[in-house]
């Protein structure tokens, strides 16, 4: 994997946006940078995400120094862009396929209801048959609202 470092200008492009969407101008300013110097697809890091909205939606910083690693993943090529002090984590990860020859073991499927079971109990040598009642639905009251009027005495 090879890794480039990029200081990125913000302050042109953040001073264009209105006042709300500064920090989501940077966010795009950001990626069409990287798209345009790596020609390559952009993923944006969590840390870089976060410095950008750092200060909330209405105030971006004016530059960010950013770490790129370039991936290739499924024959496609990826530039991942990470903050350039932000701690060392495993980048991209690609997920090997594990071919395997074992089936999953086959669930049961027990479709009973409570009304059908019988249980037996064996006391000592008697036999008793134990049937569960029927289920019984809970009624939930909703408490009714209150509405008082106010008469207007001029």
């Amino acid at each position: 994997m090879a890794e480039k470092i990029y200081i990125i200008p913000l302050t042109k492009a953040v001073e264009k946006a209105c006042s709300w969407r500064k920090s989501k101008r940077g966010v795009r300013t950001v990626q069409k940078f990287l798209t345009r110097h790596t020609k390559r697809i952009v993923k944006i890091g969590p840390y870089l995400n976060m410095h950008l909205l750092q200060y909330g939606r209405t105030r971006a910083p004016n530059r960010v120094k950013v770490k790129v690693e370039f991936v290739e993943k499924d024959k496609i090529n990826y530039a991942y862009a990470e903050l350039f002090d932000a701690p060392i984590e495993p980048t991209v990860s690609i997920p090997l396929k594990k071919e395997t020859n074992v089936k999953p073991k086959e669930e049961k499927k027990l479709e009973t209801k409570i009304e059908d079971v019988k249980t037996e109990l064996k006391v000592e040598g008697e036999k008793i048959e134990v049937k569960p009642e029927k289920e019984t639905k809970l009624k939930v009251e909703k408490p009714k609202k209150s509405v008082k009027k106010i008469s207007k005495n001029i």
